[in-house]
């Protein structure tokens, strides 16, 4: 089954930041919320 199936998006901003398939949004995920998290303990416990 062909992995490029036209399927309605939520916004082209999530797409843009989490898009791809399922394994590389879910990594580009997993990097921005440490990121996130790295940003807030800085900010937090400088």
């Amino acid at each position: 089954m062909s992995d490029h199936v036209p399927v309605s998006r939520p916004n082209p901003f999530f797409e843009l930041l989490f898009g791809g398939n399922m394994l590389e949004g879910t990594f580009k995920a997993v990097i921005w919320v440490a990121l996130l998290s790295a940003v807030l303990a800085w900010t937090t416990f400088r």
